[in-house]
């Protein structure tokens, strides 16, 4: 969850900045600062009331990554898309409430829902680190995205912490310089719906005048931003069935440890990097059940032999997890077997 005292100060500097540009002034100028503001605001508190920040679905109202094996690149589409709904929305309000003159919006009173806080949240926590990683600005403009963060794990580590980057250190009341590219991100979007709605001439913008113009100068992804899955997931998800809240399991209903076990010889094979995240996972949130498909596995490496006994001799991270899930608490005498295994190679 976001500061919210930190969206509220950006959203109120950018709408008074943008508020004092003529072609904008009468949308803006008149409309009180703290009222968007508060809808910007208001998605991080309802989305705590309705497990948002904890869920799959949530997840992209705050620029950050899904809990189901979600690529980054994924992840990156489903924000976007997100940003450009809600923006659209908030432009179609717009142009049902107000009509223009020369081109100019006039008579719009209180025009926005929480349709524009919430595409404004979502942008701003793009330039929050603990949601989205940046490559440096160069100049005035924004860093393309380079890492799309999840909500648990090492990522959530500091997570609130780093909205304060908005600020100058230990200065509440002046921004910093990624405060003020948030800032000059969040006027960009209001222009844009703005401009959506003139150029509606008063009926239902079909579309938002210059988004991609704005999604390449403010949300702009890296070249290097990973598209692949999280496969360890995804592998284990093919056999479990659980119930689960953001990124932990809170119940696994069902594991069948056979097919798992037989996936990450057939299919894991030798990217043994790939079984001890597995390994990892099962660890930390099924471990009930890492035991029995430790063993199951390590029989099954011992049958087969050859490359991939021989890369799990050199690989020894895994086998010290593999050792780890089978002795703590009760160890049957076949994992006290496959640990002797393990220790002798």
């Amino acid at each position: 969850m976001s500061t919210l005292t930190g969206h509220g100060k950006l959203t109120k500097q950018a709408v008074e900045e943008v508020g004092r540009e003529p072609r904008y002034a009468a949308v803006f100028s008149s409309l009180a600062p703290s009222f968007v503001a508060a809808n910007v605001v208001a998605r991080d508190v309802l989305d705590f009331i309705i497990a948002g920040h904890w869920a799959d679905f949530g997840q992209c109202h705050h620029f950050m990554r899904r809990f189901d094996g979600q690529s980054q690149t994924e992840a990156y589409a489903e924000a976007v898309d997100w940003i450009r709904r809600n923006a659209i929305d908030a432009a179609q309000q717009l142009a049902r409430r107000a009509h223009t003159v020369k081109g100019t919006i006039v008579g719009a009173q209180t025009p926005f829902s929480q349709s524009l806080g919430n595409a404004l949240h979502a942008l701003q926590d793009s330039f929050a680190w603990g949601h989205v990683e940046r490559e440096d600005p160069q100049g005035g403009t924004a860093g393309a995205i380079r890492k799309i963060k999840l909500y648990g794990g090492e990522d959530k580590v500091g997570h609130e912490l780093h909205d304060e980057d908005w600020h100058q250190p230990g200065n509440d009341s002046a921004f910093s310089p990624v405060g003020r590219l948030a800032i000059e991100a969040t006027k960009s979007l209001l222009r844009v719906v703005a401009d959506s709605a003139v150029a509606s001439r008063g009926g239902r913008p079909p579309v938002l005048v210059g988004f991609e113009m704005f999604r390449l100068a403010w949300l702009r992804p890296s070249d290097r931003l990973p598209s692949t899955r999280d496969r360890s997931f995804d592998l284990i998800d093919r056999y479990v069935t659980s119930l689960r809240m953001g990124a932990t399991n809170l119940k696994t209903v069902n594991m069948d440890e056979e097919g798992l076990a037989d996936a990450l010889i057939t299919e894991a094979g030798l990217d043994l990097q790939l079984v001890l995240d597995v390994f990892v996972r099962l660890d930390d949130q099924y471990n009930s059940d890492a035991d029995d498909v430790a063993e199951i596995y390590v029989n099954l490496v011992r049958k087969r032999g050859g490359p991939l006994e021989a890369a799990l001799r050199a690989k020894r991270d895994l086998r010290d997890k593999l050792i780890k899930v089978m002795d703590e608490g009760w160890t049957s005498g076949g994992e006290a077997d496959c640990i002797r295994y393990l220790q002798g190679l």
